[in-house]
């Protein structure tokens, strides 16, 4: 589910990255929070067998592992890691997008000119 609500979010909002951040940071928090539990209660439970890897099982190698490859690329998120960040990047975005929309409006204004002639 989340791979398509991600997807579905930059592909409808990629024009509006500061909306974007803010509804992707909602989703993030609460998973953040659940992957930081999960883990947390799973160490807590093994109690003294918390640091003998060698009798761990398979399901908790991959419980623990999976865990962990999830929580960490959601953590470099809130972290700004590899992400748009408004308070960071936002007027380098609006500087861009002025100048990307100022060519368009002068390419727009060269094509009404020679269409005219």
């Amino acid at each position: 589910m989340n791979c398509f609500t991600l997807t579905a979010i930059r592909k409808h909002l990629s024009y509006n990255l500061a909306v974007q951040e803010k509804i992707v940071q909602a989703l993030f928090i609460p998973l953040v929070i659940g992957d930081v539990l999960h883990l947390s209660l799973t160490l807590w439970a093994l109690g003294d067998q918390k640091f003998d890897f060698a009798s761990w099982s398979p399901m908790l190698w991959t419980t623990n592992l999976l865990g962990l490859s999830l929580m960490l690329p959601r953590m470099a998120w809130h972290l700004g890691i590899g992400r748009y960040v408004d308070t960071r990047d936002g007027s380098q975005t609006r500087i861009t997008s002025r100048i990307t929309s100022l060519k368009e409006l002068k390419k727009k204004s060269e094509c009404t000119i020679i269409n005219e002639s």
